[in-house]
């Protein structure tokens, strides 16, 4: 009866302890999971992966390594670990050591002893100064083709490395593929919108012969005004493309009218509709609606006087405000206009006087600060 009662409450401990590692990979893999939305960044979303992977499994070190397919190598994407800054200037050959071995034959693989291993070189440890006893790596897919590897080194408890680690390794693995489809796609919608965004501000200088380089100065001199306000990352996005993209509307009207030195009344009016014409070409696209206002409002003024609305004050977006200031400055300072080319005091003698007027006294102050600093810059 008493072996029986040891047999059960053994079977009991077994459980219990079953119980006790099946939670303690649900809440690793939960927060792998909550980990995913942290970080726009994809390195730093990569990094906070094989930080997870190293901490959940509790190993000194873990790194991610993608293929490159030109040179047929193995990329060190981010390591953890003390010694991981060194490795991320490195490579290995496909088919090379245990994870060039893993990218090339997409199997997993779990060694124990590395010096018991003919596939492990050593070469990363004798760049490293790192001491690599255990490896346990994991190949990371994409639609059924192997993009790279995720390893982690030394189990820290000196435990054996087994089943149950290279389950949550693959979890983990599988995760980070996400990570990287997700953060590729992005790329690729990101290098579609800077390109589509070139040809239409190049397609704007061309129609108007008094604008040449005038989008990327306005959008410079934003960027720059922005981050003396301390905007977001996302604000400072949207206005940047905002300033590009302000008077595109000018792509809805004729070249002869734009190009025209001495316009009537009737003519100008027109011509003052671009900022609304332009808005509607943007609305309809998704990835430009929060540049809207900035199109739409660029020539309103602080005191009401603007157009097409008449809106003043606090009424007129920030970032609309912002690319008003930019555009009238850029106006003054360039000799491509129709209007006189002031110099560079007359210009700012003529902010400061249309401060409350046109432009918001506020943004004329970050403005002051911008030009104060790049000329301490020149003076240094």
């Amino acid at each position: 009866m008493d072996k029986q009662k040891k047999e059960i409450s053994s079977d009991n401990n077994e459980v219990i302890k079953q119980l006790e590692r099946e939670n303690r990979e649900l809440g690793n893999l939960l927060k792998i999971s909550s980990s995913l939305n942290v970080f726009g960044d994809s390195k730093l979303m990569l990094q906070r992966m094989s930080d997870l992977a190293a901490e959940s499994m509790n190993c000194e070190a873990a790194s991610i390594m993608l293929i490159n397919d030109r040179e047929n190598i193995l990329e060190f994407v981010v390591v953890t670990g003390e010694k991981g800054t060194r490795l991320e200037t490195m490579n290995i050959p496909m088919g090379e050591g245990i994870a060039g071995w893993v990218a090339l034959y997409g199997k997993p693989q779990i060694v124990n002893d590395t010096s018991k291993d003919n596939r492990f070189t050593g070469k990363v440890d004798d760049e490293s100064g790192f001491l690599t006893k255990q490896i346990l790596a994991v190949p990371m897919s994409l639609d059924g083709e192997i993009v790279g590897v995720i390893e982690v080194i030394n189990s820290k408890d000196n435990r054996t490395l087994g089943k149950d680690d290279l389950r949550l390794l693959g979890e983990i693995s599988s995760r980070t593929a996400s990570v990287i489809e997700t953060t590729r796609k992005i790329e690729g919608q990101q290098n579609f919108y800077i390109q589509v965004t070139n040809i239409l501000v190049n397609a704007i200088e061309k129609k108007d012969m008094f604008t040449e380089g005038h989008s990327w100065q306005v959008a410079e001199l934003c960027h720059k005004i922005g981050n003396a306000m301390g905007l977001t990352d996302n604000e400072m996005n949207d206005l940047y493309y905002g300033a590009l993209l302000h008077d595109i509307g000018k792509l809805d009207m004729p070249c002869s009218l734009l190009n025209k030195r001495n316009v009537s009344e009737r003519e100008m009016e027109y011509l003052r509709q671009h900022p609304v014409k332009g808005a509607k070409l943007i609305e309809p696209i998704n990835i430009w609606k929060s540049v809207v206002p900035c199109i739409l409002y660029h020539h309103e003024n602080w005191d009401g006087s603007g157009y097409p609305f008449g809106r003043s004050g606090e009424s007129i977006p920030v970032l609309a405000r912002v690319v008003c200031l930019a555009e009238a400055f850029t106006v003054m300072r360039s000799p491509n206009t129709y209007k006189r080319q002031m110099t560079l005091k007359e210009s700012i003698l003529e902010v400061m006087r249309s401060s409350g007027k046109q432009f918001d006294p506020g943004l004329v102050k970050a403005f002051i600060k911008v030009l104060e600093a790049e000329a301490a810059v020149r003076r240094s």
